[in-house]
């Protein structure tokens, strides 16, 4: 979309970004609940994953030629969280990101 002679990228957020970074940190981490703090940690994440270049271009969400990190480094951060706020059920890992990783689905066929 053009406003204003500026060109803006649409996102999918939820679905994209959001939801799943969500979906593997509480799957990893088991929480007791996922609070509204968890949302904003995981939205924080993935803004904090923009370049000043994409920035540029009007977009609110990291690209997507590297999805997989992008979704590994959100879910690393709102497990962190998870731990820190005590809500998660298993005991805090050493290496939350290398923990995390562990955790992904990896298809094989």
């Amino acid at each position: 979309m053009t406003l204003n002679g500026r060109t803006y990228h649409p996102g999918q957020a939820n679905n994209f970004y959001i939801v799943p970074a969500v979906g593997l940190a509480a799957y990893a981490a088991r929480p007791r609940r996922i609070t509204d703090e968890c949302f904003i940690v995981v939205a924080r994440a993935s803004a904090d994953q923009i370049g000043p270049d994409l920035r540029a271009k009007g977009m609110l969400f990291p690209g997507q030629d590297n999805i997989l990190e992008t979704e590994t480094t959100t879910a690393t951060r709102v497990a962190e969280f998870m731990f820190d706020e005590g809500l998660a059920q298993v005991e805090r890992p050493r290496d939350i990101r290398a923990w995390i990783e562990r955790h992904l689905h990896k298809p094989q066929y």
